[in-house]
């Protein structure tokens, strides 16, 4: 009998710059992964914290990892191709240096669902966010608009619509690594420093080009909100109008992108219809105004839910004094009690406003939060405020979603019961 085939290799990619702090749990994760064929490539962007000391202690115990010092500071986005340039597995993934591949199957489960499906390029999974909501504590992060089962040019489209998508998360999924490499690294550069704000879009698109993006509906991986890390330096030091020239820049480059992207001709246009949207003022949201909007439709799906189990009870009483049979088993909840509580203080309007209101809601509330400065210390606790209260109700939002389908189709299930038949 032949042996079995070898598995392909799979590079783990970890650009770091100053990682002291988490690199040795970032390292812990990828080496207890349960494939057999990796290799883990470090590239060091002139650290000058013990990153160097830390990886090579590593190096010491494990051949399989690969260390580098560049010897000059290239840039995030640059140090993200370079390791990518110097892997040679068949699959790769990038791990920042302060997340986590919490799961140990993580590889193997993506690298099994690449093999599977030829026509996927990069395969995301969901994450947890570890520290958004203070220390310790976890937030789930799905991705249900890229999940495998939906339609590739929704999801094409999704990567061409402004504000930005948090799916564009998946560049931390696992890709094919000839796929990935035609994906552009020279990055940008911002009042003289080099600027990573939506650094993901045209690595995606270069994917999207190519294959498809997916991502799988367990979590897998660990992302880590670090107060210390590059992302949140530079968003320290932006202003308002800084978000806004590098929105502009980046809406531009994806208007330049669908002109000439390979697609049939009628999703191409409906495309770049999507695209010419990203210009109109609507687009300038503030993260206070999504949270403010989110927290009315959690509102609006509490109040929906609860409805909904009144008339299922209701029905269940109907069929059970008439004897037309059984009640049928109710299919199991994921929300609990507190889940059903009211989120929170809900805005003052009853509903929401009409879009142009919106628009200049938000408008309003961005030129007064140091539009033309650095963000004080309040703004930027604000901000921070926002994001967790949006990706809390951003999650509330979808599990609500999911509730109202549940109960949606036990309800029916009960009319159908409580009509005569045929």
């Amino acid at each position: 009998m032949p042996a079995a085939p070898s598995p392909p290799l799979v590079s783990i990619g970890i650009p770091v710059r100053n990682g002291a702090r988490f690199i040795r749990e970032a390292l812990d994760s990828a080496l207890a992964q349960d494939y057999p064929q990796l290799e883990i490539l470090i590239s060091d962007n002139t650290s000058t914290d013990d990153t160097a000391a830390i990886v090579q202690e590593y190096t010491r115990r494990d051949a399989r990892i690969r260390y580098w010092r560049n010897p000059a500071d290239i840039g995030i986005v640059a140090n993200f191709g370079r390791v990518l340039a110097e892997a040679r597995g068949e699959y790769f993934t990038w791990l920042a240096c302060d997340d986590i591949l919490s799961y140990r199957n993580y590889v193997s489960k993506t690298v099994a669902f690449l093999e599977a499906n030829r026509d996927v390029g990069l395969c995301s999974t969901d994450f947890d966010i570890l520290d958004l909501a203070g220390p310790g504590k976890m937030l789930p992060w799905r991705f249900p608009e890229i999940y495998p089962d939906r339609d590739p040019a929704e999801i094409r489209a999704l990567y061409f619509s402004w504000p930005q998508a948090p799916a564009c998360f998946a560049i931390y999924g696992m890709g094919r690594r000839e796929v990935m490499a035609k994906a552009p690294f020279e990055g940008r550069s911002h009042r003289g420093s080099f600027a990573i704000t939506h650094m993901e879009y045209p690595i995606l698109l270069a994917v999207l080009k190519q294959a498809r993006i997916v991502a799988l509906p367990e979590t897998l991986r660990t992302y880590r909100c670090n107060p210390q890390s590059a992302y949140h330096y530079e968003n320290a030091r932006t202003s308002g109008f800084d978000y806004v020239w590098l929105g502009l820049r980046t809406k531009v480059m994806l208007l330049r992108e669908a002109l000439h992207f390979p697609l049939p001709v009628a999703e191409k246009r409906l495309l770049l219809l999507r695209v010419l949207q990203n210009f109109v003022p609507r687009t300038i949201l503030s993260a206070r105004g999504e949270t403010r909007r989110l927290r009315i439709a959690v509102e609006e799906r509490r109040q929906l839910v609860l409805s909904l189990r009144q008339e299922i009870e209701r029905r269940r009483d109907v069929v059970l004094k008439h004897g037309l049979g059984p009640a049928p088993e109710p299919a199991r909840s994921g929300l609990s009690e507190d889940d059903l509580a009211a989120p929170g203080t809900v805005p003052a309007v009853a509903s929401r406003l009409p879009a142009w209101a919106e628009a200049i809601r938000d408008a309003t509330e961005t030129l007064l939060a140091d539009f033309f400065r650095r963000p004080s210390a309040q703004c930027l606790a604000r901000r921070r405020q926002d994001m967790v209260d949006s990706l809390v109700l951003r999650q509330r939002c979808e599990d609500l979603l999911q509730e109202i389908h549940r109960l949606t189709a036990e309800a029916e299930r009960y009319l159908a019961m409580m009509q005569p038949s045929a």
